[in-house]
């Protein structure tokens, strides 16, 4: 496996929640515009989901916050695109986003599974 400079990677749920919520347009083209980025997409993914949808919440939301620490500590630049490295393809970055864009992408999805914990929708 090739290493990138600054490279994340993503685990299998992660890039699920990411291929998911991929709408407008592809990441590699359109950036954090690609993505909607809404409670009611990340509460559909969990009922999808069935048993494993309470675990699987638990482990993408960690990591979400570990990948939004480990962008905010990055001494790469705001303007730096960064390369996000998905499992099914590990020799070569699904996609880049700017520094600033990935940590923008982390702290919403964040802010959103807070917003699904709020509701009780996940215990």
């Amino acid at each position: 496996m090739r290493e990138f400079k600054n490279q994340i990677k993503i685990s299998e749920a992660l890039s699920e929640l990411f291929d998911f919520t991929e709408i407008y347009c592809s990441a590699a083209c359109c950036g954090i515009s690609a993505f909607e980025i809404h409670k009611g997409l990340l509460l559909r993914k969990i009922i999808d989901k069935g048993g494993a949808g309470i675990p699987w919440y638990n482990q993408v939301k960690s990591e979400i916050d570990a990948h939004y620490s480990e962008a905010v500590a990055s001494l790469a630049k705001d303007e730096e695109d960064i390369p996000l490295i998905y499992p099914r393809n590990d020799s070569f970055p699904e996609f880049y986003l700017k520094k600033n864009e990935l940590k923008h992408l982390f702290l919403r999805w964040q802010r959103v599974f807070n917003q699904v914990k709020g509701i009780h929708a996940v215990t």
